[in-house]
């Protein structure tokens, strides 16, 4: 979990935090990613969680770089919630979760994909919480955005993220993944509509039939990468397009600085 991404570093606050289980469980990943930010002077820290994925249960860097904590309580883990870290076991680990704002709405962070004051969820976050009125209102004062777009949740998807589905390379060009070669293309072109205004990079994609796994794997999204200041790590799954995908975020990352 990156604590800012394309925004200003807030004091006293790592840049990066992984969770201790990457250490018993994936120790090679772990000791690459540590060298890494230490190569790079990236400061990271671990914190005890019940799950991997930090990102999803960790507060969101808001638009005036302040953060806002949703609570986290996902239906994909309705049948593990021994998998579901509460804010209670974060809440001492470090100054970032005593410093964000608390909501009661369920939000995954990995629901959330923002480029300064331009935010974007999929439409997942209205299934989760339908008793909440004027969501959408409450969505744009926490986040403290000044543009919220939903969009559909990809189909098969259980968890229904936006950070599997769209980036940002700066506030006038997006990447999405490539649907054509899917059985959903037509999702690919829905999701363009919905930014006209924006330049459109397609990252190769490479589906899995979810009907194999209880939740569909990440092999193939390149699009879930991490960048913390001006490091980008980008996952290679031995597949063909990890040479292609590296060359097209180069070009994308030149592109990002020369509009900045």
């Amino acid at each position: 979990f990156p604590s800012h991404d394309s925004q200003s570093k807030t004091s006293n606050i790592p840049d990066v935090f992984l969770s201790e289980l990457l250490v018993s469980k994936y120790p090679d990943i772990n000791r690459l990613l540590c060298e890494i930010f230490t190569k790079h002077h990236i400061v990271c820290q671990h914190v005890k969680s019940k799950d991997i994925w930090c990102r999803d249960f960790f507060p969101i860097t808001t638009g005036k770089n302040d953060f806002v904590w949703f609570t986290y309580n996902p239906d994909y883990l309705k049948q593990h919630p021994a998998w579901r870290t509460s804010h209670k076991e974060l809440l001492h680990q470090s100054p970032l979760f005593t410093q964000a704002k608390p909501s009661t709405i369920l939000v995954d962070g990995g629901n959330v994909i923002s480029y300064e004051d331009h935010f974007v969820m999929t439409e997942k976050v209205f299934t989760e919480n339908r008793k909440i009125p004027n969501l959408q209102q409450k969505l744009k004062e926490l986040l403290k955005a000044q543009t919220l777009t939903f969009i559909p949740v990809e189909p098969y998807d259980v968890v229904g993220h936006s950070d599997g589905e769209v980036r940002f390379v700066n506030k006038n060009t997006l990447i999405l993944n490539d649907f054509s070669e899917t059985d959903h293309p037509a999702y690919g072109d829905q999701l363009i509509s919905l930014f006209p205004n924006h330049e459109i990079i397609k990252l190769p994609y490479r589906f899995f039939d979810v009907g194999f796994y209880e939740m569909p794997p990440a092999i193939g999204c390149y699009i879930n990468y991490l960048k913390v200041k001006d490091v980008l790590l980008v996952p290679q799954f031995g597949l063909a397009e990890d040479l292609p995908v590296l060359n097209l975020f180069s070009r994308s990352e030149e592109r990002r600085v020369g509009k900045e």
